[in-house]
């Protein structure tokens, strides 16, 4: 048969950042799901166990070992380190055994307590069940809003994505159809109820992101992602549309951040030809 040919354990992970990995006596919750060769399922759920205890079967017991908080890793056993020659509920004797788990906590003896959760509350406030926060940075004056955004509207907006550590991975314009996949999920969610003009933040949990796979050379795998952005325009299903009135923001916008003054350079003298620059307390 096929599992004599195997190692007796053997198992594939993603990575996340951590410090807090499993070892031998702490105590480790973790979500499981276990399968057959076949495919079969025979048990998904939340799990916790002390290793080192011969609470839970020596395969298990072996391949959570080494896991950080919020790495998720696919184990391969041979029977011997499974359920071996006995029946048990949906699992044939002498059976191979696959388990994809996912560790969302450590519980070390003398070293306190690390979960997922309280990893993503640090890096943003994100959770695994709130997986979107926002922080309104600009509020417009509800008389002033002529429209707000909603489903099946087109958008336009200005936006700066960074990583947690202040990275700016990207920034531009870009439009989409909200509610039709176009975005990532955590922004199409989030750019609902804007008014033109308005800006916002948005922290987005992973899930909501890219997850697992990231994108090469910007971000990487697992990361909470940082979102800046401002409304340009509004496009409903009916024709209605709204657009930023750049005379009107620039006189009304009262935020920190926005410019008083904008130079463009239409004309410049030859630095040989100019004997000098204006300054303060000249008179021209």
């Amino acid at each position: 048969d096929y599992f004599w040919n195997i190692p007796i354990l053997s198992f594939s992970r993603r990575r996340y950042t951590s410090s807090n990995r499993g070892y031998q006596f702490s105590k480790k919750h973790w979500h499981n799901k276990g399968m057959l060769l076949n495919g079969k399922n025979f048990g998904e759920g939340n799990y916790h166990a002390q290793l080192g205890h011969r609470t839970i079967i020596y395969g298990v017991d072996q391949g959570m070992r080494g896991l950080c908080v919020g790495e998720k890793r696919r184990m391969t056993m041979h029977p011997d380190w499974g359920y071996g020659t006995r029946w048990t509920d949906n699992i044939p004797p002498n059976s191979v055994l696959v388990f994809d788990v996912h560790l969302l906590k450590v519980e070390r003896p003398g070293d306190g307590v690390e979960s997922l959760d309280e990893k993503f509350e640090q890096n943003g406030g994100v959770t695994a069940e709130n997986k979107l926060v926002l922080k309104d940075l600009y509020k417009k004056d509800p008389e002033l809003c002529k429209m707000s955004s909603g489903q099946d509207d087109l958008i336009y907006w200005n936006y700066k994505g960074k990583l947690l550590d202040g990275h700016v991975f990207d920034q531009g314009k870009f439009h989409a159809k909200l509610g039709h996949g176009q975005v990532i999920t955590g922004v199409d969610k989030a750019m609902l109820g804007l008014c033109v003009g308005e800006k916002r933040r948005m922290f987005i949990h992973p899930d909501w992101a890219y997850g697992a796979r990231g994108v090469p050379g910007k971000i990487v795998p697992n990361s909470i992602l940082i979102f800046d952005v401002e409304l340009l325009s509004i496009e409903k299903p009916d024709g209605r549309r709204d657009e930023i009135d750049k005379h009107q923001e620039f006189l009304k916008k009262a935020d920190p951040d926005h410019e008083k003054l904008k130079i463009e350079v239409t004309y410049t003298v030859d630095g040989d030809k100019c004997d000098k620059h204006t300054r303060k307390g000249d008179t021209f």
